[in-house]
């Protein structure tokens, strides 16, 4: 899937949880929206593999 063909969407977080998914993903070398995509995608495979 390219990346052109994801969906967009605003997201407001408050600015203490947004500091600090900017300063995580800085650290990791990743911009905040990768940042968001790998915790959410962690997030729902443990869900995943807890119904199994």
């Amino acid at each position: 899937m390219l990346v052109r063909d994801w969906t967009h969407f605003r997201l407001r977080l408050p600015p203490d949880l947004h500091k600090k998914l900017k300063e995580h993903a800085a650290s990791e070398r990743r911009s905040i929206n990768a940042e968001l995509t790998l915790i959410l995608e962690k997030y729902f495979g443990e869900i995943e593999k807890d119904r199994k």
